[in-house]
């Protein structure tokens, strides 16, 4: 049954390469105090053969009293090479802060931008895994939260 499924979604996903794609990912916050990993979604939308949007949203585990989301909307540049795509990316970051920890409470928003690099690699013509490292630049509070460098590992499926 799951193998008929996933030849659907590529017979699907073949018609319309490059256009749609949904994925996941797993991120690590890299800041000395908040060292945490996070679990995020992502949907992308090639623009041309060259350029693409990604928009994502990451939740980052709760520790020592903080919890937080990135909200993240990045342009890919696009070089597809032989078997792989390698990508810089350029973009806005809104971090969504909660600290909650010995009676102190508090919530702090940032926007913010990003810039870094990715690498994909297609396992199918619907399958693709991709690694990918930026550096978010949103001021410096509440222990670097809002300024960090972010690795991420993850898969997209072509739609």
């Amino acid at each position: 049954m799951l193998v008929i499924a996933a030849a659907l979604v590529c017979a699907v996903a073949s018609a319309q390469v490059g256009k749609f794609a949904v994925g996941v990912n797993g991120s690590y916050y890299t800041d000395k105090d908040l060292k945490n990993f996070g679990i995020g979604v992502k949907a992308q939308y090639s623009v041309l053969e060259t350029l693409r949007v990604d928009a994502g949203a990451t939740y980052f585990l709760k520790k020592n009293g903080f919890k937080t989301i990135d909200l993240n909307l990045n342009v890919h540049y696009l070089f597809n090479l032989p078997g792989v795509t390698i990508y810089p990316l350029v973009g806005l970051n809104y971090t969504l802060g909660k600290y909650k920890a010995g009676g102190i409470k508090f919530d702090k928003n940032k926007l913010g931008f990003n810039a870094g690099a990715g690498v994909e690699v297609p396992l199918t013509e619907c399958i693709a895994i991709f690694a990918e490292c930026k550096y978010q630049f949103g001021g410096k509070e509440y222990n670097n939260l809002y300024k960090q460098f972010v690795p991420s590992i993850g898969v997209t499926f072509a739609l």
